[in-house]
């Protein structure tokens, strides 16, 4: 295993838990934690990402999708969704990584997306890591499996 993957595996697994860890906490009252340059303020409905032609392999399989407010994985985390992929494709509703509240604050993001065989598996345990540096997020977008990088 290349060093690469050893670094990428772990950071997810430290994110994942994380999320565990702070998944329970009260809700911060401080306000919005990202840069004001990042996004765009929204009052709208919960932002949703589907994404389309996952290969066959992955039906079955879980998604996981994590929002970063820059262009690296090592910038702030603003949101995550997870579902099952079913008939090469995934919706997943996007949820603040704070308070667990439906996330709709549209703008552009760095996005990744982890595949795993269930949610036991989440950690270092990915069959599949790929990211986009820079999307605009809307309401509802729609995205291929082709437009991820893979790691």
């Amino acid at each position: 295993m290349n060093k690469k993957h050893v670094f990428v595996t772990m950071l997810g697994f430290i994110l994942v838990f994380g999320f565990i860890l702070t998944g329970c906490a009260t809700p911060s009252t401080s306000g919005d934690i990202t840069p004001a340059a990042a996004i765009t303020q929204s009052v709208g409905p919960q932002l949703v990402i589907s994404i389309t032609d996952i290969p066959a392999e992955y039906n079955g399989k879980l998604g996981w999708l994590m929002v970063d407010t820059g262009s690296s994985a090592g910038d702030p985390t603003v949101a995550w969704a997870y579902a099952n992929i079913h008939n090469g494709s995934v919706t997943l509703r996007l949820l603040d990584w704070v308070t667990d509240q439906a996330f709709n604050k549209t703008g552009n993001y760095y996005i990744a997306l982890l595949v795993y065989e269930d949610f036991d598996s989440v950690g270092p345990n990915d069959l599949y890591y790929g990211y986009i540096t820079s999307i605009e997020i809307g309401e509802r977008t729609s995205l291929g499996f082709y437009e991820f990088i893979k790691y």
